[in-house]
């Protein structure tokens, strides 16, 4: 399934499973249907991604090697030998990824910054490339009037720290 194949039908799947409506034991009968689930008016639609999951450049730009790349490079670990060494391409084409944001009118994008590519040893100064790459991604966000919800650490811990005990 092509990528983007793949982003909208999750996504259809996620938005009909938020707007099917609920019926608790006792609460609604037959003869009275459950009220539609109302949202806020204010509610952020939006999307969720992990950096390793989509991002692909997992050695460009100065990045440090996570505990991911690590176990997914290791033989016999990941079945058919699968890594997120390119994933979805993000880290390239994260316009791309934005505009199919916007075409499906959601309003937050929440994604994860994976802390290999800003302090690529775990510690120390920062790697600048790393840090041009989110700031460029979050203005494009803004920009498309998508407000970033950033998460700052989602389980990428940078592999010589986890060399040194975790």
């Amino acid at each position: 399934m092509h990528r983007r194949q793949f982003i909208r039908a999750g996504l259809t799947l996620a938005g009909s499973a938020a707007l099917s409506r609920f019926s608790f034991a006792g609460q609604n009968s037959p003869s009275k249907p459950a009220a539609p689930l109302q949202f806020p008016k204010d509610f952020l639609w939006g999307a969720a991604t992990a950096a390793y999951q989509i991002e692909g450049a997992w050695n460009v730009d100065g990045k440090g090697e996570s505990i991911w790349d690590r176990f997914s490079h290791t033989v016999g670990k990941v079945k058919g030998g699968y890594t997120g060494d390119v994933a979805c391409g993000s880290y390239h084409r994260y316009p791309e990824d934005i505009a199919l944001l916007r075409a499906m009118n959601l309003k937050s994008y929440r994604f994860s910054i994976p802390w290999p590519r800003i302090q690529p040893i775990g510690a120390g100064k920062p790697n600048q490339k790393g840090l041009d790459y989110y700031k460029r991604l979050v203005d494009a966000l803004l920009a498309s009037g998508i407000r970033p919800f950033p998460t700052l650490y989602h389980w990428d811990l940078p592999q010589v720290l986890e060399d040194q005990g975790g």
